[in-house]
């Protein structure tokens, strides 16, 4: 199925990366996670809430997933 780039929205800062690997290791192969930034134009560079996950996909995955008990999209 390929490589896909993944945008999780509305995850709490708090929540772990191995959470987020933890739901799509039965799915696919993770390779990379990221946190999205705010424009490098403010003075502080900080995180949108927004991750980039970078997964090889060996099946499809759902549109709304729960992570650590919080329902992402």
């Amino acid at each position: 199925m390929g490589t896909k780039r993944v945008k999780l929205l509305n995850l709490p800062p708090e929540i772990p990366d191995e959470a987020v690997h933890f739901v799509f290791s039965n799915s696919s192969e993770i390779k990379e996670i990221q946190e999205e930034r705010w424009s490098r134009a403010y003075r502080y560079s900080v995180a949108n809430g927004i991750r980039i996950v970078v997964i090889s996909l060996t099946k499809h995955i759902p549109s709304h997933v729960t992570v650590a008990g919080n329902s992402i999209i």
